[in-house]
């Protein structure tokens, strides 16, 4: 007779329709009578106040497992995503001043490497000097290295970093040069993006990754005249 308790109310349906649980069944031949019997009115009152009060119970108990539900929901569903040192990451740069003329160009903004994790909601990334690299889980997102075959990957210039009110790009490290229209070259991986570019090698002067690179060919060209010597 639906006597039983609901997990979600914690009363039985009998009871929220009648405000009372039925008691079980008597088998004595002479069933005591009450010495003084309610009458009709304070019993119909008092089980209206019954009713009223296992209803706002039975709220009050459902409202409670449904936030319970959604806790544990919510647990499920927000785990942080996890990241290893050396992992590729698109970092969100809503809070780091570009000079992109507009927010909406920047669908992709920056790609970086994983150094470090920093607790179990924020990582460490190798982003230029001057900024900030410590960023929590929300601003990252996977970057995808091994696409399908079928797929061709477009990846956007990162934006020009606002610092001081200068635009800088930033060098990860010259690759190699050449002669291009009587000019020298150099053929530069620029950080947060793969595709490396040719730039003209006027521009790479007093930076830390020109002198990277003439000390690196240099050693090689000491390394290859020994070799043939």
């Amino acid at each position: 007779m639906n006597g039983k308790d609901s997990v979600t109310t914690g009363v039985s349906p009998f009871f929220l329709i009648h405000g009372y649980n039925l008691d079980p069944l008597q088998l004595e031949e002479d069933i005591p009578v009450p010495e003084n019997p309610r009458n009709p009115i304070e019993e119909a009152q008092l089980i209206l106040a019954k009713l009223k009060d296992a209803a706002t119970w039975a709220q009050a108990s459902m409202a409670s497992a449904q936030q319970e539900q959604e806790l544990q929901a919510n647990r499920h569903r927000n785990a942080a995503p996890e990241y290893k040192v050396d992992d590729t990451v698109w970092l969100s740069l809503k809070n780091v001043s570009t000079l992109r003329p507009s927010r909406k160009l920047d669908v992709r903004n920056g790609k970086f490497k994983v150094i470090e994790e920093i607790g179990s909601h924020a990582y460490r990334l190798n982003t230029p000097p001057g900024i900030h690299n410590v960023f929590h889980v929300d601003l990252l997102r996977s970057a995808a290295e091994d696409p399908l075959p079928s797929q061709i990957r477009h990846e956007p210039q990162p934006p020009a970093i606002d610092v001081d009110g200068h635009e800088e790009y930033y060098v990860e490290k010259i690759l190699d040069e050449k002669i291009r229209y009587r000019q020298k070259h150099y053929l530069v991986k620029w950080m947060g993006w793969t595709a490396p570019t040719w730039v003209k090698a006027s521009l790479m002067e007093e930076t830390q990754a020109l002198d990277d690179y003439l000390r690196r060919t240099a050693e090689e060209e000491e390394e290859g005249g020994n070799v043939r010597g």
